[in-house]
């Protein structure tokens, strides 16, 4: 499991010695369930009780969104945001020096995968 922000939407802006950045939201970037650990049992031509497509992919789909509100409820959101913000303060204070103070500002909108 992954979140990430999109730097491509970010704005910045500056007032005196202070530099705001504007972000959207942060969203799950990629979601690969555990398979090993999900309970799946593999079936090899069981005539009694066949495993259709259809069951599989309902299945994963249950699993992955299971797995995106664990990870959210977790937070993991919470996690990718102070991620973001540590490593963009610390671009500008490597490029400009710390007399400068870096502020968030973090847009409201829906959580989403790319």
């Amino acid at each position: 499991m992954k979140a990430g922000i999109n730097l491509e939407t970010a704005e910045f802006s500056q007032s005196g010695t202070t530099l705001r950045v504007s972000l959207d939201a942060p969203y799950i970037v990629s979601n690969t369930p555990d398979m090993v650990n999900s309970g799946v049992l593999e079936e090899n031509g069981n005539s009694l009780n066949p495993i259709h497509v259809e069951d599989v992919d309902s299945f994963q789909k249950e699993l992955f969104n299971r797995s995106n509100e664990e990870a959210i409820q977790g937070g993991l959101l919470e996690e990718a945001k102070a991620n973001a913000e540590e490593n963009i303060r610390d671009m500008f204070y490597a490029a400009l020096g710390d007399g400068y103070n870096v502020e968030f500002i973090w847009k409201e909108g829906a959580l989403h995968e790319e």
